[in-house]
């Protein structure tokens, strides 16, 4: 039987407000009918272009951030189970799952007759070799959400066991994220150049890679174990340096889907009015948050945190990004099992409350926060101007960064900047694995925890506690909350725009974590 604890929660609480949190639900954008296309008629010798960051290596261990591993990397690895739509999880090239009944024990029962692009079998050998070089890997994003796993076994060519030290479900979540899951040619691993040319069981086989620029794929040779992937004879995945750029190239042709975002409405709503675009939107579980490096002055001083939470104008900075998105203190999202509404009134704006909490902290005459990183695309940069005019009123001064998104958080690895204005969301269906990567991966969480909040970690993700998670989650959640471990700012309302001959992208899979596997997508001629 497959993993179903918490999920029937989860579709639930979906189902009653956030209707699937994925950019690729059907959530006020574009039909399948894809209006104003010349035939409905599929082209399989054409060009699907895509304007995402792409990341500086292909290696999906030397990718930080398990979105932008899907960006770049899912016309070539599969996983070996996928997040689907719904929030729940499907079968890839794993058929079939099941934990014991002391939660110690998953056995996943594999697909037959699949190969790697390289000719290699895939097969339990070759799942235990990927997750191995995963595990072992110094990479915290990859090696992380296994990090509970004991032992693997390839029980046969089609049975594989993992076992796993404590009882938790993290791992499949891991599973399910290329930066963490991604089945790899157990030859590639072994020749040691994953960064430039990756080697997997999906469509497509590199052709070109610019690290950081762009990444050619080409439809590989013979008949691929899914017959619905492959529609188009390449994919190319490009990086532009601004929105303005990006919105260009959607709005001249260039590409053929890009994201979108409410900061993109003013060159891109013409068209999609039109239908010139089609838009897919829908509520996701994407934060735009401060972080704070409580590891040095001021943010070591819970009162300064909390004085900058109180000095956060919310309503208007979220108005930046998304007039439609919703304004968030908690820093876990709204739609995950434990998020508890009471907390959105922990800090409501009071610049009265945000002087006092500072002259209390030493800080009577207002305070210089020091450098805080921004990214340079997804609507960042203004918001960041919009949040440091507001907080210079109020005496709190901010020198901003710009970086490159895709580096940032390598950059904010480093440990040297007070701050990070960056998204914040789950990295994969598991609660659990939220809050390992928030509170101790150190590409996210910057400083100590303060005592106590450890403690409340046990329990969260046991399948033995099914009935708790609720409880065990929100205790944690309130105390980081209180403490003002991050500053959060909205939740925003994501999605992508089409050209109109562009097929299926409204049911990527992925899509509700910032990136998408768009394996489905087809073009008309």
């Amino acid at each position: 039987m497959k993993h179903v604890f918490r999920r029937k929660q989860l579709v639930a609480l979906v189902a009653a407000g956030l209707l699937a949190f994925t950019m690729a639900a059907c959530g006020g954008g574009s039909s399948d009918s894809s209006p104003g296309s010349k035939s409905d008629a599929v082209d399989t010798d054409t060009t699907l272009r895509v304007s995402l960051p792409v990341s500086a290596s292909l290696d999906p261990t030397q990718i930080r951030i398990a979105s932008y591993g899907m960006i770049a990397l899912w016309p070539v690895y599969d996983r070996l189970i996928q997040v689907m739509p719904d929030n729940s999880y499907g079968a890839m090239l794993a058929t079939d799952w099941s934990f014991s009944g002391d939660g110690l024990t998953l056995t996943m029962k594999l697909r037959e007759g699949v190969t790697f692009s390289d000719g290699e079998p895939f097969n339990a050998e070759a799942a235990k070799t990927s997750l191995e070089y995963f595990k072992n890997s110094d990479s915290v994003s990859s090696s992380g959400p296994l990090a509970n796993i004991k032992a693997i076994k390839a029980v046969s060519a089609t049975e594989l066991e993992i076992d796993l030290a404590e009882p938790s479900t993290s791992v499949l979540g891991g599973l399910a994220t290329p930066t963490s899951g991604a089945m790899i040619s157990p030859k590639a691993i072994h020749g040691g150049d994953l960064a430039t040319n990756p080697v997997g069981t999906g469509a497509y086989v590199v052709k070109n890679f610019r690290p950081s620029v762009s990444v050619t794929y080409e439809r590989r040779s013979g008949q691929n174990w899914d017959e619905k992937a492959g529609q188009v004879a390449k994919v190319v995945i490009t990086t532009f340096t601004s929105d303005e750029a990006r919105t260009n190239a959607i709005r001249s042709g260039q590409s053929d889907i890009t994201t979108y975002s409410a900061s993109d409405k003013p060159a891109l709503n013409a068209d999609i009015t039109s239908g010139k675009l089609n838009l897919d939107q829908s509520t996701g579980f994407l934060m735009y948050t401060l972080f704070l490096n409580t590891a040095k002055a001021p943010f070591n001083d819970v009162k300064v945190r909390q004085a900058v939470n109180y000095a956060l104008d919310r309503p208007n900075l979220t108005g930046v990004i998304d007039e439609t998105a919703s304004t968030r203190v908690q820093a876990y999202p709204k739609g995950l099992p434990g998020f508890d509404d009471s907390l959105e009134s922990t800090f409501t704006f009071d610049p009265g409350k945000a002087k006092e909490l500072l002259a209390e902290a030493g800080y009577p005459d207002g305070i210089d926060l020091g450098q805080v990183l921004v990214g340079n695309s997804g609507g960042f940069p203004g918001l960041a101007e919009a949040m440091q005019g507001s907080l210079k009123e109020q005496g709190i001064d901010v020198e901003i960064k710009t970086v490159d998104t895709a580096q940032i958080n390598s950059e904010w690895s480093k440990g040297t900047y007070s701050g990070m204005l960056m998204y914040q969301s789950p990295p994969d269906l598991e609660p659990v694995n939220y809050f390992v990567r928030n509170y101790t991966n150190p590409y996210w969480w910057q400083g100590p925890l303060p005592d106590g909040f450890e403690p409340l970690l046990k329990g969260i993700g046991d399948p033995r506690e099914a009935d708790q998670q609720d409880a065990l989650i929100g205790a944690a959640n309130k105390f980081a909350t209180e403490n003002a471990m991050f500053a959060p700012i909205l939740q925003k309302k994501t999605g992508y725009v089409a050209a109109p001959n562009v097929q299926n992208f409204q049911s990527a899979s992925f899509a509700q974590f910032g990136g998408a596997d768009f394996r489905y997508v087809s073009l008309t001629k």
